[in-house]
């Protein structure tokens, strides 16, 4: 009788225990197939499923909102209003299309988007509208023509994003993200851009965008890099802007920029630079690698760009007739120190400093690469 009770009690512990996990799975996260989500195989069976991944978000606040692996066309843009995670399995295998719409639109705080792919037919990929603490993580966007749109969005971590085109598709992306309004305290790290018209835009806005930081990014193949129309404090580090068409940097309005450890390159096609600082002061160039191919300068201040640092740049000019460095009229206070100049036959320095003796030449290394 014992041993029978004690067999009893053992089961009746398992009852409990496959009970209780059961509950604290469903109280973790519900997966969108619950509410009617069909993911589909390929493109030629794929239906919309837009409502189903609605009514999973809008029933669910605080939880996890699983997309498993499938292609699922989006009819409408996907309303994010309170705190969800919405997770799919793979950023490869988990498929969402907006069919001629938006694809997700977040207006509410400490929300966490993960682990899928939006793919063209878009506009906007994901937008993030005043609200604080959005997290977007293991996200690939492919042939929307905008990417991530931060408006008014405040302590935004956006890593390991990859935003690109697919040639065989249309539109071109035109810009991979953009912050407008007042965007306060962002940071985007361990992502790549490529083939776009403008990588990362700062748009000008009457309360500027403040505290943005760019850290282990790759930007490649576009006609601007950065394109920046106004911030307080832009820290660029460890990130490469290479093969640009026009600008790697195009900085405007902006104070407290700086920019470390950092591959900056424009081809110079359309007779630009590398960097143009306009109306930019108290910025800091530091231990950067600068090149341009057949551009106006590399690097070019203008505007009242006053009391900026460039030290310690490796600063390459294909074409070495051209000056490599221009400091505008108005500018000032300017300092260029201990600066390594490369060329390919060029035996003097080539700063072109029409801003007069308070701006600052000293230490800079020329050398020739025929050497």
């Amino acid at each position: 009788m014992k041993k029978n009770s004690k067999h009893f009690i053992t089961f009746l512990f398992l009852i409990v225990s496959f009970y209780s996990l059961a509950q604290s799975s469903e109280q973790f996260g519900v997966s969108i197939v619950k509410y009617g989500a069909k993911p589909a195989k390929n493109w030629q069976t794929a239906i919309d499923n837009s409502s189903a991944i609605q009514k999973a978000i809008d029933e669910n606040p605080g939880r996890l909102i699983f997309i498993p692996s499938g292609i699922y066309l989006l009819g409408k843009e996907i309303k994010i209003t309170h705190d969800v995670r919405l997770v799919g399995e793979s950023k490869y295998s988990t498929i969402l299309q907006p069919i001629n719409n938006d694809g997700i639109y977040v207006n509410a705080g400490g929300v966490f988007l993960e682990n899928f792919f939006i793919y063209g037919r878009g506009k906007t990929g994901i937008t993030i509208n005043n609200v604080r603490n959005t997290t977007i993580t293991n996200v690939l966007l492919q042939n929307v023509q905008y990417g991530i749109k931060l408006v008014n969005a405040w302590n935004t971590k956006i890593s390991n994003l990859d935003i690109d085109i697919n040639n065989n598709q249309n539109p071109k992306v035109l810009k991979g993200i953009i912050l407008s309004g007042q965007s306060v305290n962002n940071y985007i790290t361990n992502s790549q851009i490529s083939a776009v018209d403008v990588g990362i835009e700062i748009q000008k806005s009457d309360k500027k965008s403040e505290g943005l930081i760019i850290s282990n990014v790759g930007i490649f193949s576009a006609k601007k890099g950065i394109n920046n129309e106004g911030i307080l404090s832009l820290h660029i580090n460890n990130s490469i802007i290479d093969l640009c068409e026009e600008y790697a940097l195009d900085i405007k309005n902006t104070a407290g920029l700086l920019v470390s450890n950092s591959w900056l390159n424009s081809t110079g096609s359309n007779n630009t630079q590398t960097i143009r600082l306009f109306s930019t002061w108290d910025s800091h160039f530091s231990t950067n690698n600068i090149k341009n191919g057949k551009g106006t300068s590399v690097i070019l201040l203008e505007d009242y760009s006053n009391n900026n640092i460039f030290t310690n740049n490796t600063i390459e000019f294909v074409d070495s007739n051209k000056e490599s460095v221009v400091l505008g009229k108005t500018t000032g206070r300017n300092l260029i120190k201990n600066n390594n100049f490369k060329s390919s036959s060029n035996k003097n320095l080539k700063i072109n400093n029409l801003g007069g003796s308070s701006n600052k030449i000293i230490d800079n290394i020329n050398i020739d690469l025929n050497d």
